[in-house]
């Protein structure tokens, strides 16, 4: 667990808390995913690649991230700032055989151009917070039927989106919670 420590101990601006971060990457383990896309990078892409690490998975992680406010939360610097945090935190072997892909794209426009026979297995939500572009993300992913969804910084929203329409219901049952991160699993 002191790769856990190590990453709870990082600072980074808007990032999931350490229950939060234990909530994936117990995930992770209990699951075994193959395939997951997270929109938004950062100490959440640490948290999966720790539990990708611990379980030793062959999984492919890609990162979807546009960061189009200016400073510290800009594409460059958080992709300089989760790279620096891997190389500290993870050993050399398992650097050079992971499969992660950070992507610098608008997450719909990224999902629509994923090939329709892809299994993904995992979606985590957690890039720009409108509910209209959680929306469009949820309905973009349903192509692939994904076992999983995981939504960040979204819950106090559930009311706003309306998450209780019919479409959401027949797909998803709420499986897990940890403060403002919670996973559903497909129906």
């Amino acid at each position: 667990m002191e790769i856990l420590k190590q990453i709870d101990d990082l600072k980074f601006i808007s990032a999931i808390k350490p229950e939060e971060g234990k909530l994936v990457y117990d995930f992770v383990i209990e699951q075994k995913p193959r395939f997951i896309i997270e929109t938004g990078m950062g100490k959440s892409t640490l948290y999966w690649l720790a539990g990708i690490n611990q379980s030793r998975l062959a999984c492919h992680l890609t990162s979807v991230d546009l960061c189009e406010e200016d400073g510290d939360h800009n594409y460059d610097n958080r992709m300089h700032s989760t790279g620096d945090a891997i190389k500290s935190i993870f050993d050399e072997d398992f650097i050079k055989n992971f499969l992660w892909q950070p992507i610098k794209m608008d997450s719909i426009k990224f999902i629509k151009k994923i090939p329709d026979h892809l299994h993904l297995d995992v979606f985590m939500h957690d890039s720009k917070h409108t509910i209209e572009h959680l929306r469009q993300e949820l309905h973009a992913i349903e192509i692939f039927k994904p076992e999983w969804f995981l939504c960040h910084d979204c819950i106090h929203d559930f009311a706003k989106i309306n998450f209780s329409q019919e479409w959401f219901k027949k797909r998803w049952k709420h499986y897990k919670q940890a403060r403002h991160l919670a996973i559903f699993k497909r129906k």
